[in-house]
Formats: structure tokens, C-alpha cells, sequence
């Protein structure tokens, strides 16, 4: 009787063993997995000082504050990334098609942000930028999104799509034109927003709202 207690537990710690084997050999796997999954090769390049981003029809890129000026690379290819030269003049940057790499979208960093101009059809992503005084935000059949704090945020777009939640802005100034846009989650005390041509806006003013609405457009904005 003895011998078969003896047996049994001994075959029940024999499967537990072989379950916690298995368990880390599957959580060092799925770490190496997750480390190959995230693994970037990186470039980057010193720049100099710039508030103002004009970015030529089709570019898409990211946007960032930093206490630093610099454009940065990534990549999933074991290739040679090399940082093109970027044209900055009168604290304005530049991007062009020949700047940008195929495939990788540049992600630039600057101490703060005066105006971001998108020509036409741009992606552009917001990583949390930041502006001192007034940002102005320019698009024609383009996409932003992404977090902004500033005093004072002007969005000019048509034809597009406007997402800033989560965002930190005094004063929202908007004038859209068949453009959908997304405030929610925001700290904003004023909205100011004059919507045209099947426009829509989305959000929340903790002080006051300002609207000029055609009949084709349309608003959901609360205190």
C-alpha cells in the first residue's frame, strides 16, 4: 500500500516537473521571438535647429519633441541605413520624395513645433509634440494623428482626417473642409470650428464652443 502511495506521488511530481520544463522552454522561446519581432536597425543624424516642417506631396513621417534636433531611421532589413541630407532653412524643414527612404517613414525630433504643412496625401504621426506658443497644422488630403500641448493649436485641412486625442491645447481653432476630426479625451477650454462640405468634429470644450456649421456637416462636442 505504501509502495503504491510512493508511486503515485512520485508520478505526480514527475508531471509537474515536465509542465514547468515546458513552461520556460515556451516563455525563453516566446521571449526570443518577441526580441527578433522587435528588433530595429537604427540611423541617425544631428540637425539643425528647425520649428517649421513642409513636407511635398506624399511624404509621410513622425514628429517628436526632444531637447534635441535630429532625424532618425529604422528599419526591420539587416541593411546600411544612411541619413540623407535634409534641407533646413529660415527654421524650416524641408522633406521631399528624394529625401526619403522607400519604405521607412523618418521620425525627426525637435525642441518644439511652430507649423506642420502636409501639400498633399501625407500621413503624418504626432509623437507627443509640443509648442510654447501657437501650432499651426496644414493638410490637404492627408491623415494625422498622435498627441500635441500648446496654448494654441490652428487646424487648416481639407479633405482629410484629423485625430489629436488625449491632447493638451488652451484653444482649438478649426476650419475644415470635407475633413472628419477627433478631440476626444482632450483638455481644451475653447473650440472654435467653422465645418464645411460633409465635415465632422468630435470632442470636448471645457469653456466655450464657437461653431459655424453648413447643413452637410456635423458636430458632437459636450462640455
Amino acid at each position: 500500500m505504501k509502495t503504491s502511495k510512493y508511486f503515485v506521488i512520485g508520478y505526480a511530481a514527475f508531471i509537474l516537473l515536465g509542465l514547468f520544463v515546458l513552461y520556460a522552454l515556451a516563455g525563453t522561446q516566446g521571449k526570443e521571438c518577441r526580441a527578433k519581432e522587435h528588433h530595429m536597425y537604427r540611423a541617425e543624424k544631428d540637425l539643425q535647429p528647425f520649428s517649421v516642417v513642409v513636407a511635398e506631396e506624399g511624404v509621410n513621417f513622425r514628429l517628436k519633441t526632444a531637447n534635441q534636433f535630429k532625424a532618425v531611421l529604422f528599419s526591420r532589413k539587416d541593411t546600411a541605413l544612411k541619413v540623407p541630407d535634409y534641407k533646413i532653412k529660415n527654421d524650416t524643414l524641408f522633406l521631399t520624395k528624394a529625401t526619403i527612404t522607400k519604405g521607412i517613414q523618418p521620425l525627426f525630433i525637435g525642441k518644439q513645433f511652430k507649423a506642420v504643412i502636409g501639400k498633399q496625401n501625407n500621413r503624418i504621426n504626432f509623437e507627443h509634440i509640443k509648442s510654447d506658443d501657437k501650432l499651426l497644422l496644414q493638410l490637404n488630403k492627408g491623415k494625422v494623428w498622435g498627441q500635441v500641448t500648446a496654448p494654441e493649436v490652428t487646424v487648416e485641412a481639407q479633405y482629410s482626417e484629423v485625430n489629436l486625442n488625449h491632447s493638451k491645447i488652451d484653444q482649438l481653432k478649426c476650419n475644415l473642409l470635407k475633413t472628419k476630426s477627433y478631440y476626444h479625451g482632450n483638455n481644451i477650454n475653447t473650440i472654435e470650428a467653422t465645418l464645411r462640405e460633409h465635415s465632422k468634429i468630435y470632442g470636448r470644450a471645457q469653456t466655450k464652443i464657437i461653431l459655424d456649421v453648413d447643413k452637410s456637416s456635423s458636430y458632437n462636442i459636450h462640455k
